[in-house]
């Protein structure tokens, strides 16, 4: 059976008083690496801290603002980045496939175009300049046929089930729970749904919804 030497992994103990004295003198105006060294890799940098802030040892507030922080630990805005003013050159082949100003990658698709989503098939067209900016294409043709989009708690559907003709003559809008009768009826006999399709359309006619099915 293999023993394990768990003393090496035991937390090192403030128990030395020269230690706590190194602390209250050094902590105030050095960094965690200048206290490392300072210890010689005894405690590490977390230790360190929470000793002093145990201790209720503060950076002083030169410290504080050398590294761009007012008394409370708040950026004050004045802290300027080691790399300011240095023109950066990455060298090598890199400027031979830097991105020029007002280029665009080889697969930019430009306002307008179109893209079959893999998930469900349904067309996906782009609006505008932007990753995320596709929409549904038949909820476009609806909004641009009628003016708006479908109001709340309803869906537009295809009338041939294609989801790919999006032409306005294919478009038909029904409310969710249409949906769901009619998904429910693809399973009943070819009578049942004719009855049931004229049902939904008459209703549609008497509460003089737009985009009734003919």
């Amino acid at each position: 059976m293999k023993i394990t030497d768990r003393s090496k992994k035991r937390p090192r103990i403030w128990t030395d008083k020269k230690d706590i004295d190194l602390l209250a003198e050094h902590y105030p105006d050095s960094t965690p690496e200048e206290m490392i060294k300072l210890f010689n890799g005894k405690f590490t940098s977390v230790q360190i801290t929470h000793k002093a802030i145990k201790l209720l040892i503060r950076k002083s507030a030169d410290y504080m603002k050398r590294f761009g922080r007012d008394e409370s630990g708040k950026i004050t805005g004045e802290r300027s980045s080691w790399n300011k003013g240095i023109k950066y050159n990455a060298g090598g082949r890199s400027v031979l496939t830097r991105f020029k100003p007002g280029s665009k990658p080889k697969n930019h698709r430009p306002v307008g175009s179109t893209r079959v989503c893999s998930k469900d098939g349904y067309i996906l067209v782009k609006i505008e300049e932007g990753i995320y900016k596709y929409r549904l294409l038949h909820r476009e043709v609806w909004k641009k046929t009628h003016g708006k989009y479908p109001p709340p708690g309803s869906v537009v559907i295809f009338k041939d089930g294609n989801r790919k003709n999006c032409d306005p003559n294919n478009l038909s809008l029904i409310t969710r729970k249409e949906l769901m009768q009619l998904n429910t009826v693809q399973n009943m006999p070819d009578d049942l749904r004719k009855v049931i399709a004229l049902k939904a359309s008459l209703t549609r006619r008497i509460n003089g919804n737009y985009g009734t099915r003919k």
